[in-house]
């Protein structure tokens, strides 16, 4: 059945779901996609049929369908190809003729065979056995006339490029090789298998030395690299040797290598060729070499059958299948079919392989194919199609020819296995990012190296190169304290293990895999590292690169005080591994158990794979979720799967996949009761899906943590991916728990019928943002000002159309929001789909923001007695009324109509960005037949909302002031009604930046510079330098303020005659200044400053210090709701300050009483802001100018001697002045509003610092200060410098 067909269907379903409400969690039926094209044929007309089933299961439907009866003629082939990531069908008609010729057809896989998408003509590849494209470009190559065709698509035309074809057998000769020596001018060559990566192609050739079928010379395999225009080029010598006779043979790419089949000579009848062969060739950045080719070793069993190697595939995990035969003497094939892994292909002394079906068939032809993913073996064996399913044994179906509707026709000409879609265009980055709190968005920040994921290569670093397998093998590790039985392994340092090439030629032969830790053929293995970090690294392009691998019901437990895993394939190859990986048997169980407060995996090269997986490896006749026992990966602490650097993924993309369930994942189970527990934190940077569920009974649990996939894609990611199994979240590993650790969800949630997520969100700092695809059972707490930010951030791909949850639209099955108002959780709806949640307890906000009028609305289908849930949004250019009319419209609440009366609703109009808020609770009203919200009615409340607060009270209204500055007002029916402070979230927020630099300015008014290093321990004329720094805090009036900042200081001074040292300095500071909501700024100081002072013979001193300057702050800040406003507020300022003092005392000790007078002036500023307000409003701010006066008593004692001297200084200051107003206006609201503000304070400081001489004209200065008591909180400065005098 062709997509068009299913389409409908599935549209029909979906439809009819719609109006049932049965969608969620339905999954498509398995004729959704074409698996399988075939050509039966009676060589005079032939007919395209298809094998159907699912994309994401095991499931083919038995019957076969007939999907093109005309316009076929007896010899079409079908090619399976890739365009642009679509699959395609290529269709040749082969009419034996160079001249009458029938154009070859494009098909879309899942579209109408009957309708080429592009057609066309190829005159130098008259008959295709081979076709792959690279962007618009297409390539074939064929058997007649030995060319490789260049070919571009563009529209319905398929158009050859003459003089871009390359002869193969001009090739061939070209190499210089002694054996086309021997080729007369009837010799001919043969295109076959070819294949595209990246800019690279290769292709086979087969060469008749003297022409017609016999008389073969070894065959050739070609690598070309493509050009920008898609024409090809060639280097000398980049060709390897291979089989004679490779018909129709695939070529197979791992990673740097390439595998092909070759029959061994002519097709014989009743025997098979002693030149058979399998080659592989290595590849040396992607370019082959006439010395890197060599014939794999077989297995004895394998020799014995004598049988001709017709096909091979090799799966990204490394499992192979070969296909061999022998055409019978009286016709008819013999034919055996092998499991193996391409380790045991490339081995010298290889294992014997797995025969997985063997048998005579009437016919001439047989091919192979395979599915990693969904565990199918497809064989045409003569005139049979037969299909293996997951664990099969036996053929789950088998086809002849004649079933697919047309009984003449007995014979299959040519089939095809359909590959699926492959991703396509841009791939997503990975943006460091300081994670988005409460109300912010993130924020990106500069890459950080993260020293955890750092392969290490230096051989002195490296402490062992051989992997531990529990066995006698293992007699590097001696040294290093292993226990006689080779069960326990101790290490006392930091310690690396390394694995790859360099000693091991493959991995392990049955596996594949290479790891570090490989505990399946011996005992099982204990490591203990104590406290020490322990690495396991392991790099191979044959192996599967792991770093801990458990099978054979084997177990491995480490102890550590951290543990690094890293994995490294070849970059761009195509190989897919495990960083810690649990190979489940069939019956039993085993385990991996990690002691280590932190685990650190990160994954390169290859497709990436999984970072922890409880994963089968293929074995033949086991199903792949196949378990009896319960397996179980246990972290005791936290998980961080991440990149080289903040902005790489911890493990990359999988290109070769487009459907969310086969996605890369940081934890995945995929095996029947298997089970992975993280107690810490998983934080996990992963191109794929987070955590995924497949297999009944499974779950994984995690602590909580920060997890980011890729986002703005048209291929769905998830965060959580349930498709069978549960998912855990900070809610124990019952799922009923919710924790107190951070959860931040950086994008989609998804959960297929049958399956379960639960999930909580606890504190401020959590989050996620994503829908919740749900059409199994998906269970939240939101509470404590956790937010949710409901909006799709990505789209399913077109082709994965089974899996199916909520259709795209976010539904909650159980709800539970914080035990009071103030503990509510927040939901940003951002969506232009409904939120639905089944069951629904506590408080919580919906907030539209500025989708007040296009939002989708919260239906809620039961709520738990004295629930309550905010409904708020900005005012959109709508009245109070209307805004709040249509907010309340947005919350339908069925279980009202069923006689619930559970739930209490508020409508909240949120503040702009100069006009307050107003809420109103308990009116919502809901319709008795529907359960439909509206605005219920109250008095009005026009005048309350126009005038101050605390200026009346209506009849038959209270009034209650808050310390927020709002008010709430009560009705006689007990509406209540709270209009917001006049002074807006983001009116505080300016201020509190304006505020930062402010007092900033005041303090840098009241620094003597630290009496120039004092002065009176050097000589003269000087020059110094300082550098400080420090942390300030100010919270008081609804201004916020918290200011790291660092800064430097020179000057020069000269001593006159009359004691009086005079000089000037230059003073630069920056800080790093945080806001309520996440808001930030960059305040600076530029000053200058005039200074003089004198020390008098009996003790006093005078400084006295003219000070001029600038101060700036850009800055970015949030209201409450979580818009944004950026501003710029700059001021220029002057001021005086003068300190007067008396020593007593001698050089062993003294005491001196202080006095300090400081005045200065900073003046206005007027500026606008641009908020991201509809429309980007902007705001208008006038900030007054600011008079400072401050007093300060101080007493300082200390001790001098000839090099040094040491000081506590203890002083109170005051302000006496500190006024200063700041005017706010809107282009939505002209109306000045205008907040005043008083610095005025009394504070104490305490000092603690000291002098030295360095040299004979050189002092050392330092000291640290702290204040306390003042609503201005100096946390500490330090500051040290350095004088030179002359």
């Amino acid at each position: 059945m062709l997509k068009n067909n299913s389409t409908k269907m599935k549209q029909a379903i979906i439809v009819a779901a719609l109006i049932t409400g049965s969608t969620w969690g339905l999954q498509m039926p398995t004729d959704a996609a074409n698996l399988m094209v075939t050509i039966p044929s009676n060589y005079s007309s032939s007919i395209m049929g298809s094998i159907t089933g699912s994309r994401v299961t095991t499931t083919v439907d038995g019957i076969p369908h007939s999907v093109r009866t005309q316009n076929l003629n007896g010899d079409p082939g079908v090619f399976n190809f890739n365009l642009n990531g679509q699959s395609k069908i290529f269709l040749r008609q082969y009419t034996y003729s160079d001249t009458n010729l029938k154009p070859n057809e494009v098909l879309d896989v899942n579209g109408d065979w009957n309708t080429a998408s592009a057609s066309g003509e190829l005159t130098t590849t008259v008959n295709p056995h081979g076709v792959t494209a690279k962007g618009n470009t297409l390539y074939a190559t064929g058997y007649d006339k030995g060319v490789v065709t260049v070919a571009t698509i563009s529209g319905n035309a398929l158009t050859e490029d003459k003089t871009k074809a390359i002869s193969l057998l001009q090739a061939a000769k070209d190499t210089g090789e002694s054996s086309t020596s021997e080729y007369t001018s009837a010799a001919s060559a043969h295109g076959e298998g070819i294949i595209v990566r990246g800019n690279d192609l290769y292709v086979q050739a087969s060469v008749n030395k003297q022409g017609g079928y016999y008389n073969y010379d070894d065959g050739f395999l070609f690598h070309y690299t493509i050009n920008s225009d898609g024409s090809l080029s060639h280097k000398a010598n980049d060709f390897v040797r291979i089989g004679k006779n490779t018909d129709q043979s695939r070529i197979n790419l791992y990673n740097d290598h390439i595998f092909v089949s070759a029959i061994g000579g002519d097709q014989k009848y009743g025997e098979g060729n002693t030149e058979s062969s399998i080659t592989a060739a290595s590849l040396n950045n992607g370019a082959l070499s006439k010395g890197n080719g060599r014939t794999i070793s077989m297995p004895s069993s394998v020799k014995a059958k004598g049988q001709d190697f017709r096909d091979l595939k090799i799966l990204p995990n490394g499992t192979a299948y070969v296909m061999c035969f022998n055409l019978g003497s009286a016709g008819g094939i013999d034919t055996t079919i092998y499991q193996t892994t391409v380790s045991n292909l490339y081995a010298t002394n290889p294992k014997d392989w797995t025969v997985v079906h063997s048998g005579t068939y009437d016919g001439w032809f047989g091919k192979l194919n395979a599915e990693m993913y969904t565990h199918r073996l497809w064989v045409e064996a003569g005139q049979n199609l037969l299909v293996y399913t997951d664990g099969d044994t036996s053929p789950k179906y088998s086809w002849a020819a004649k079933d697919f509707g047309n009984s003449s026709m007995s014979q299959y000409n040519f089939m095809a296995m359909l590959q699926p879609d492959t991703v396509y265009g841009d791939k997503a980055t990975l943006t460091a990012v300081k994670s988005e709190g409460l109300t912010t968005p993130s924020i990106s920040v500069t890459a950080t190296k993260n020293s955890d994921a750092e392969y290490i290569t230096d051989e002195d670093s490296i402490d062992n190169t051989a992997k531990i397998t529990g066995s006698s093998e293992d007699t590097t590790y001696k040294k290093d304290g292993v226990t006689s039985d080779y069960k326990t392994y101790s290490f006392d340092d930091d310690y690396v293990i390394s694995v790859d090439k360099s000693k091991y030629l493959t991995g392990d032969l049955t596996t594949n895999v290479l790891a570090a830790v490989d505990a399946h053929s011996g005992n099982d293995v204990t490591l203990n590292a104590g406290s020490n970090t322990l690495q396991l690294q392991s790099s191979h392009t044959i192996g599967s690169p792991s770093g801990i691998y458990a099978g054979n019901k084997k177990n491995v437990t480490v102890t550590a005080g951290k543990l690094n895993i890293i994995t490294s394939g070849m970059t761009g190859g195509n190989s897919l591994t495990n960083g810690i990986w649990l190979d489940a048997p069939a019956n039993g169980a085993s385990s991996i158990t990690i002691h280590a407060p932190t685990t650190n995996i990160a994954m390169t090269g290859g497709y990436g794979g999984n970072g922890i997986a409880v994963q089968k490896t293929d074995r033949w006749g086991e199903a792949s979720d196949a378990a009896a026992g319960t397996n179980k990966i246990t972290l005791d602490g936290n998980l961080n799967i991440k990149g080289a650097d903040s902005a790489t993924w911890g493990i990359g993309l999988n290109p070769e996949n487009v459907y969310s369930r086969f996605n890369n994942a940081g934890i995945l189970t995929s095996v029947k009761n298997s089970e992975v527990e993280v107690k810490g934190l998983a934080n996990m940077d992963v191109y794929g899906n987070g955590i995924t569920v497949n297999a009944s009974g499974s779950k994984v649990s995690i602590g909580g943590g920060t997890i980011h996939v890729p986002s703005g894609r048209n291929y769905g990611y998830y965060t959580l991916g349930a498709y069978e199994g549960t998912i855990n979240v900070n809610t124990g590993t019952t799922g009923t728990t919710p924790g107190a650790q951070k959860v931040q969800l950086n994008g989609d949630v998804f959960a297929l019928s049958g399956a379960h997520v639960n999930m909580a969100l606890t504190t401020s700092d959590s989050y996620l943002h994503g829908i919740v695809d749900n059409g199994g059972t998906v269970n939240m707490w939101l509470q404590n000002g956790a937010t949710w930010t409901n909006e799709a951030r990505n789209t399913r791909y077109a082709e994965d159309n089974e899996d199916v949850g909520s259709n795209g639209a976010s539904h909650i099955t159980t709800f539970v929001g914080g035990s009071t108002a103030a503990n509510a959780g927040i939901i940003n709806q951002k969506s232009d789909q409904a939120i639905t949640i089944d069951n629904y307890s506590g408080h919580a906000t919906v907030n539209y923001g500025t989708m007040t009028k296009n939002g989708a609305g919260v239906t809620i289908s039961a709520a738990a007695p004295q629930s309550a849930l905010t409904v708020s949004g900005d005012r959109a250019g709508l009245s109070d009324r209307e805004a709040m009319e249509t907010l309340a419209k947005k919350l339908t609440y069925t279980g009202y109509a069923e006689g619930e009366r559970n739930l209490t609703g508020t409508v909240k109009v949120n503040e702009g960005l100069t006009t307050r808020s107003v809420a109103r609770t308990g009116t919502i009203s809901f319709d008795a037949s529907t359960g439909a919200g509206s605005l219920g009615q109250g008095r009005a409340l026009a005048r309350a909302m126009a005038r101050p607060r605390a200026m009346f009270a209506m009849p038959a209204m209270t009034v209650e002031n808050n310390a927020d500055g709002s008010a709430t007002y009560t009705n006689e029916d007990g509406t209540r009604t709270t209009v917001g402070s006049m002074e807006t979230s983001m009116m505080k927020s300016v201020k509190s930046a304006m505020t930062t630099s402010m007092l900033a300015w005041r303090s840098g008014m009241t620094d003597m510079m630290q009496r120039m290093g004092d002065i009176r321990m050097g000589a003269s004329d000087g020059i110094w330098a300082r550098t400080y720094g420090g942390k300030a805090k100010y919270d008081k009036d609804h201004a916020y303020t918290s200011n790291s900042f660092w800064g430097a200081q020179v000057g020069a001074d000269h001593a006159l005659a009359s004691g009086w040292h005079i000089g000037a300095a230059f003073d630069y500071n920056d800080g790093d200044a945080s806001y309520r909501y996440g808001g930030s700024g960059d305040p600076k100081q530029y000053l200058g400053s005039l200074y003089g002072t004198k020390t008098f013979e009996d003790g006093q001193y005078l400084d006295i210090v003219g000070k001029f300057g600038h101060t700036q702050n850009d800055y970015s800040v949030y209201n409450a709701d979580g818009k944004k406003l950026d501003g710029k507020y700059s001021a220029n300022g002057y001021g005086l300050s003068v300190e007067y003092g008396k020593r007593f005392g001698s050089s062993h000790g003294y005491v001196e009483p202080q006095i300090q007078l400081s005045y200065s002036k900073l003046g206005s500023d007027d500026y606008t802001g641009s908020s991201n307000f509809a429309g980007n409003e902007k705001m208008f701010i006038h900030q007054d100018g600011m008079d400072s006066f401050i007093g300060r008593l101080g007493i300082a004692a200390g001790k001098t001697t000839d090099r040094s001297s040491y000081y506590l200084k203890a002083s109170v200051l005051h302000e006496f002045d500190g006024d200063t107003s700041a005017t706010y206006t809107s282009e939505s609201n002209g109306t000045p509003i205008t907040i005043k503000q008083d610095f005025g304070d009394t504070w104490a400081e305490l000092a603690l610092g000291g002098t030295w001489k360095l040299g004979g004209s050189s002092l050392f200065y330092a000291d640290i200060t702290r204040s306390f008591g003042g609503d201005y909180e100096m946390q500490w400065k330090l500051n040290a410098g350095i004088r030179y005098a002359f």
